[in-house]
């Protein structure tokens, strides 16, 4: 046999730059498997670092891949294409809490919904940590948002107080020491700055308390 009927038995080579590679309908048009809000797997991470090998703008890979851009650039940064070959095992963490804790938890999140998670934290006495409550209280479809302010006096009102101000403006230290005060709040004139933040599922209003 001689050497032309040798390479007619096989079809020339087809060589294809990384350019024409990527414009592809392979690439552009199938959608990659994983879910935008998803860990990246070790195959995605090769993905990524092959389409960046290949050339492709780092944009175009995040929107690709479905993740933010400075992910893009943290695995290019820590990763090369040639020596990649997979992470090391994610490691599994014991719960910190039992179901009849989580329950306990629950139910000091809404007895407590204007305390900071710090001071729930040191409330209900567990050992575990302000992340944890945090975790705990996402997982119960919770979160924490500022309460509305509730609505200004009517005119009605300003009228009553404004006469029974001056109904008791004579009166001396003493009769006021015969007053028995059952609540007290603070007062300011103009804008309260500080706000207060309470617990609660989303959708719902909390009116703020003074």
């Amino acid at each position: 046999m001689d050497q032309n009927q040798k390479q007619s038995r096989f079809p020339p080579a087809i060589f294809v730059s990384p350019t024409s590679f990527l414009n592809c309908s392979t690439m552009e048009n199938v959608p990659p498997v994983r879910e935008k809000g998803q860990h990246l797997s070790d195959i995605d991470i090769g993905k990524i670092l092959g389409l960046a090998k290949a050339a492709m703008p780092q944009r175009k890979i995040a929107s690709l891949m479905k993740t933010a851009l400075h992910t893009i650039q943290n695995i290019l940064a820590t990763y090369l294409f040639e020596a990649f070959h997979g992470r090391n095992p994610r490691r599994n963490y014991p719960r910190k809490t039992s179901e009849r804790e989580d329950r306990y938890i629950l139910c000091a999140l809404k007895q407590n919904d204007d305390l900071p998670l710090q001071d729930i934290t040191n409330k209900i006495d567990l050992g575990i940590s302000e992340r944890t409550l945090q975790r705990r209280r996402s997982e119960a479809g919770l979160g924490s948002y500022i309460a509305v302010e509730k609505p200004g006096l009517s005119a009605e009102n300003v009228g009553k107080r404004l006469e029974w101000a001056k109904q008791h403006k004579d009166w001396t230290i003493e009769d006021w020491k015969r007053v028995i005060w059952s609540d007290e709040s603070s007062i300011w004139i103009g804008v309260n700055p500080s706000r207060q933040w309470v617990i609660r599922p989303p959708g719902k209003r909390s009116i703020r308390s003074t």
